[in-house]
């Protein structure tokens, strides 16, 4: 009996999405084949929800989508490395998961989840300093521990507010 190896699949992961799933697979159409939205609080309303999302994934010829309900710190260290990483959206206030993912705090839990060579997509707000160093030249580089990141030569989120960090 021969069994093949399955494919390896380009993957994303994006904590504290919410409700925010179609846009993501639109962006990363192309870039991941599969995405993992992870959320503590919310999921998929129900069954026709998510069928219809299938459809339009089939339809648009998006990632692959999975749901993982549940919390993101805890799905950090459970999950295998991923070659995107997206945050964005999200705050310390009502609303907001509280996470501070790329804060200084937290940012090496991130980043042992990410490939080398992987992207970290961010917005401006939850790049904190580094991010707004690096954007303005003060700072190409971000050193955290062994793993460097610098803004990726393409920025094909830019006009949704998004940044390209590649983590080395």
């Amino acid at each position: 009996m021969n069994q093949s190896q399955p494919s390896v699949k380009r993957t994303g992961f994006y904590p504290a999405s919410a409700r925010d799933y179609l846009e993501p697979l639109q962006f990363f159409k192309g870039w991941v084949d599969h995405l993992m939205f992870c959320d503590l609080n919310v999921s998929p309303v129900n069954r026709a929800k998510i069928e219809e999302l299938r459809e339009t994934i089939r339809l648009q010829g998006l990632p692959e989508a999975s749901f993982v309900l549940g919390d993101a710190l805890t799905a950090l260290a459970c999950i295998k490395p991923v070659d995107v990483f997206l945050v964005r959206r999200d705050s310390n206030g009502e609303g907001g998961s509280g996470l501070v993912l790329l804060h200084a705090e937290r940012i090496r839990l991130v980043l042992k989840v990410i490939k080398p060579g992987g992207l970290l997509v961010t917005d401006k707000p939850n790049g904190y300093l580094w991010l707004t160093r690096m954007l303005s030249g003060k700072s190409p580089l971000y050193p955290v521990d062994e793993r460097t990141l610098f803004l990726s030569p393409s920025q094909p989120w830019a006009e949704s507010g998004l940044y390209s960090v590649t983590v080395n």
